[in-house]
């Protein structure tokens, strides 16, 4: 059993198809509509968003922001260690803490 219905919002202009799919013990009945409007607007956000990330990369090198994002891990990593050696130093009773994440 098939049934196709209109997306709210969709005007005249869009198509609908049905296709099915089966998946293990499940099967169920996928609407896809198409809106012309929507497409649009979708496909200016992605432009927007590239454009935006590409004057963010504009501003330093890639080189650049990829050292600061390891860097900030890096001393994010060393700063966590050095809170837990002085919680043990302060907590000698005190259950070791969990050993570094990968």
């Amino acid at each position: 059993m098939s049934r196709s219905s209109a997306a709210p919002g969709a005007t005249g202009k869009s198509r609908a198809t049905s296709t099915s799919r089966r998946s293990g013990s499940t099967s169920g009945v996928y609407i896809v509509c198409f809106n012309p409007e929507r497409a649009d607007k979708d496909r200016k956000d992605r432009e927007a968003i590239l454009e935006k990330l590409g004057k963010k990369l504009g501003r330093g090198s890639v080189k650049g922001h990829i050292f600061a994002a390891f860097l900030a891990l890096y001393l994010s990593a060393m700063l966590r260690r050095r809170l837990d050696e002085l919680w043990q130093r302060e907590h000698p009773d005190a259950p070791p803490a969990e050993p570094p994440r990968p």
